[in-house]
């Protein structure tokens, strides 16, 4: 099976499939519960029967930083294909927000039944998960590396974000699955100030900026940039 084939095969059985004698559903809910060991508790996915577009899946965990983490669970696939590895091997996405997923929170199929904050953080989902689709793709035919520097545009918003991507550094930086270490490639948006900055210095530099302003790791432009 080709690369991202899987994907299409998955979403065509409505979640549920088999990739060579794997059995989907367990490959990713055992990968998501390796994942959730660095990133924290992970989140009720609610949007499995609302988004099937094609894109990746993208998943919430909480209680590792503040706010929500969100990470792709499907550029590994079962049959090994995957993003072209980099430093860190193979590898899942991942970034963070400030904004905690509303308790509670749920998607309704009637729009008028969804509070304002319900439609203000799943618009951000939907931005972030996009962003993370069009790396994805764009992962499987080029090597993106921690400390590259890329733009991608989002169908959700119409805008072009600026992305930094870094080496996620916790106690552990990679995640035990089926025998393997797999990465985790943090995607930060920045402004344009902080990117040419980046493109100049070097990623870390600009990083190293973040830090020391507690930006780091978070993605959130409402907020004044720090170049």
């Amino acid at each position: 099976m080709g690369k991202m084939q899987w994907l299409q095969k998955l979403w065509a059985a409505g979640g549920v499939a088999e990739a060579g004698g794997v059995d989907l559903d367990a490959f990713y809910h055992d990968k998501i519960k390796a994942m959730g060991k660095l990133l924290g508790h992970r989140q009720p996915f609610v949007f499995k029967d609302l988004l099937k577009d094609g894109k990746i899946e993208v998943r919430e965990f909480e209680g590792k930083l503040t706010g929500t983490t969100m990470a792709t669970v499907q550029m590994i696939g079962p049959d090994g294909s995957g993003p072209l590895p980099n430093k860190l091997g193979t590898y899942e996405l991942v970034m963070f927000t400030k904004i905690k997923r509303p308790e509670g929170f749920v998607i309704r199929y009637n729009a008028n039944d969804v509070t304002e904050f319900d439609r203000s953080y799943f618009k951000l989902y939907l931005t972030l998960r996009d962003i993370m689709d069009k790396v994805a793709k764009l992962a499987k035919d080029e090597v993106i590396q921690p400390k590259d520097a890329l733009d991608i545009s989002c169908e959700v918003t119409g805008r072009t974000y600026h992305c930094v991507f870094d080496e996620l550094k916790f106690k552990r930086n990679h995640f035990e699955f089926e025998g393997q270490d797999h990465g985790l490639l943090l995607c930060v948006l920045v402004f344009e100030s902080e990117y040419i900055f980046a493109k100049n210095n070097g990623v870390r530099a600009l990083m190293n900026e973040f830090k020391k302003s507690e930006i780091y790791p978070y993605s959130t432009l409402k907020r004044k940039p720090v170049i």
